[in-house]
This record gives structure tokens, C-alpha cells and sequence, in this order.
């Protein structure tokens, strides 16, 4: 792998070699012996085979691991990281691929709630398409090509969830950001992280928060939550609390009827 500074990073087998811009090769590590130092019950860590991968953080720091198809047990995990592999190779292999490889997030929730993120282009523009078109220099933005972006009214904390998402392909994250997170998916047009979201979102909900989340969701526009919410309360229409149900018909009186109908046809 090539590093900004015009070294290289080779692995050699098992170890970890540093050829330096005058071609004098350093070993660095045993890769075999370093990963597995200090691990507790080695009898339970699963043996992998195949060769190791090399890849650079964005703070700079480097990531070195098994081959992704033998290191991963589910195969949706492991083709998000196959993908993700692909684009930091292509960014890799860009000539503009050193320095200008990555961009700072200045993500900013009101209220002193403000993070700053550190991320490759290619993986932002890859999973969002909101992100694809600010960092496109010829995408018209005042932000395009910028070395910084900004992020207003956003919760950082959700933004570091869905960046881990977009490096990963993984989605986890506590219950308490899941709407904030899902409104930020929206924003940033990820459609597929946004359906994950959904379905636990609707894990979540009971007879006594369905009409809650059933405005909530109506508020952001969000349909497929709508349709999934709608078709619970149909279900489960003797035990739902009706404290918010006036809200519902005050501020969408089109779904409230539709609802109605769908009440009303139900057996």
C-alpha cells in the first residue's frame, strides 16, 4: 500500500515491511504474533486462513487484517467490507489519492453540541449521495473540493454512528438515537442504511407509542415507516392508547382517514 509520504507498506507473509522513499526496507512487525498478543482464551478465537490486508485509517493510523471473505462469518457483513475495500483501492490508486484523499465534517447540533470527523471522500460519496455531490468539484456547491464541510443541525453523536456505518457496513447503535439518526440518513440520501433503521425503529414500538411514532414519522416523511406503523396499529387497534390520536388527525387529516378506512375494513 502506498502512504502519502511516498513509502510503502508491504506484507511480506506474516511480516510487516516499511520501504522508505530510498528504497531501505525496515521490518516493523510480526503480524502473526502481534495480532494475537494478549487475546484471553485463545481456544475460542476462531482460526483464519487466507492472506492478510492492509488499509489506512483516516487519523492516519494503519489497519492490518485477514482476508475479508475468511474473516467474516455473515456474508452481508462480509460483501459491505468487500465493497468498502474496492473504494479505498480506487481512491488509493487515484493520482490526486494523497493529499486530498481526505475531508474534516464539522458536524454542529446547536447548543454546544459540536464534533469534528475526520473521513475519506470516497467513502462518504460512496454511501451518501448527498456527500457524492457536495465533495464533486464540479457539483456547484460552495462547499465542492472544500478541505472542510459543515454539517448543520445535525446530531453528532447519530454522525458517528452512520460513519462508522458508512467504513463498516455494520449498523449499531443505542435507541435513543435511532430517530435523530434516521431523520440525519435522510438528509445525507442513504437509503439503504435508512431501511435498517426502520426496522428497528418499528422493534421498538408498543400500543401506547405507535400513534407517537406514526406522527413522527408522517412529520419526516418517511412512507415506509408510515406504512409499517399504520399496519401495526390496524393490528393492534383494541389495546392503543388514543392520547395522541387528535394530534394525528389535526396535523394529517389524509392518513388519519385513510387510517380510518383501514380501521374500519378491518375484521
Amino acid at each position: 500500500m502506498a502512504c502519502a509520504d511516498r513509502r510503502l507498506l508491504v506484507l511480506d507473509d506474516t511480516m510487516l515491511r516499511d520501504v522508505g522513499a530510498n528504497n531501505i526496507v525496515n521490518t516493523v512487525a510480526d503480524v502473526e504474533l502481534y495480532g494475537y498478543t494478549g487475546i484471553p482464551n485463545m481456544d475460542q478465537v476462531p482460526q483464519l486462513n487466507g492472506p492478510q490486508c492492509l488499509g489506512i485509517l483516516p487519523q492516519g493510523d494503519l489497519a492490518v487484517g485477514r482476508s475479508i471473505a475468511a474473516a467474516t462469518s455473515s456474508q452481508q457483513h462480509s460483501q459491505a467490507l468487500v465493497e468498502l475495500h474496492k473504494v479505498l483501492t480506487a481512491q488509493s490508486a487515484s493520482p490526486a489519492g494523497d493529499l486530498d484523499s481526505t475531508v474534516t465534517v464539522r458536524v454542529d447540533g446547536g447548543g454546544g453540541g459540536r464534533r469534528v470527523f475526520l473521513a475519506h471522500r470516497s467513502v462518504l460519496a460512496a454511501r451518501s449521495e448527498y456527500f457524492r455531490r457536495l465533495l464533486d468539484p464540479a457539483g456547484g456547491f460552495a462547499d465542492s473540493g472544500e478541505a472542510e464541510v459543515a454539517l448543520e443541525d445535525a446530531d453528532p453523536e447519530a454522525f458517528s454512528w452512520l460513519l462508522a456505518y458508512m467504513y463498516t457496513g455494520e449498523l449499531h447503535m443505542p435507541d435513543e438515537l435511532l430517530r435523530p439518526a434516521a431523520e440525519l440518513a435522510g438528509r445525507l440520501l442513504m437509503p439503504a442504511d435508512c431501511s435498517t433503521k426502520l426496522v428497528r425503529l418499528l422493534a421498538t414500538v408498543t400500543p401506547g407509542s405507535v400513534v407517537s411514532e406514526l406522527i413522527w414519522a408522517a412529520q419526516h416523511d418517511m412512507a415506509e415507516l408510515v406504512a409499517r406503523l399504520k399496519a401495526y396499529l390496524v393490528r393492534h387497534r383494541k389495546v392503543v392508547a388514543c392520547d395522541k390520536l387528535g394530534e394525528l388527525v389535526a396535523r394529517f387529516p389524509d392518513m388519519a382517514a385513510s387510517l380510518t378506512r383501514e380501521l374500519t375494513a378491518a375484521p
